[in-house]
């Protein structure tokens, strides 16, 4: 993962590519392999501390125009919080050529104390 610029709480942009298997010993689609890293938007732009509040995603949407191309995935995220314990993690999703479509998280928001 590569920091595109220093992360704001709710807000980053990041590059992340990986090497590791779907399956182990199976060969994984250029598609699967970036689908695979879309899921990880909602941890590189956290809006509070992990260890005091967890926020996991619920689900996951994405939409996709154009076939994704090359090994990194663009993520400019932006991660937002409701006042009765629902978030969404909405992302820009790129590929090296640029825009490629968008991902939507649903998120349950709860204090761990």
């Amino acid at each position: 993962m590569r920091a595109a610029e220093a992360p704001r709480p709710g807000r980053a942009t990041a590059w992340l590519r990986t090497d590791s298997q779907l399956v182990g010993g199976e060969k994984v689609s250029r598609d699967a392999a970036f689908i695979a890293l879309v899921d990880t938007a909602n941890g590189v732009a956290v809006r509070r501390s992990p260890t005091e509040w967890m926020f996991p995603n619920l689900d996951l949407t994405i939409h996709l125009f154009r076939q994704p191309a090359g090994e990194w995935v663009g993520l400019d995220t932006t991660v937002t919080f409701g006042p009765a314990g629902q978030g969404l993690t909405s992302t820009e999703l790129h590929d090296e050529s640029g825009p490629v479509g968008r991902a939507e998280q649903t998120l349950t928001v709860r204090s761990l104390s």
